[in-house]
């Protein structure tokens, strides 16, 4: 997540070099941005946490094996673990 804070900010202070953005308009838009992938990935971390510390034993079996199947099948993976873009939300 820092090295992605980090990309972004830096597009971000580019923009605003480039006189495509204000400077303020610039970090602005860094923080709003920052803020909705930050709380997304928190609450993921939050269910990925929950599943697996369940007490449900049927839950963390079918868990465990939606990891084992997202190792083999990469659409899966993709889909399971996909990463937020640089691409500001509209």
């Amino acid at each position: 997540m820092a090295l992605l804070d980090a990309a972004l900010l830096c597009q971000r202070l580019v923009d605003a070099d480039r006189g495509r953005m204000e400077l303020l308009s610039a970090i602005a838009a860094y923080d709003a941005h920052m803020r909705q992938y930050g709380f997304d990935a928190v609450r993921r971390s939050l269910q990925v946490s929950n599943s697996v510390a369940s007490g449900n034993v049927l839950g963390r079996r079918a868990f465990r094996s939606v990891l084992r199947a997202a190792d083999v099948l990469p659409w899966l993976s993709q889909m399971l673990f996909r990463r937020p873009s640089l691409a500001p939300a509209m």
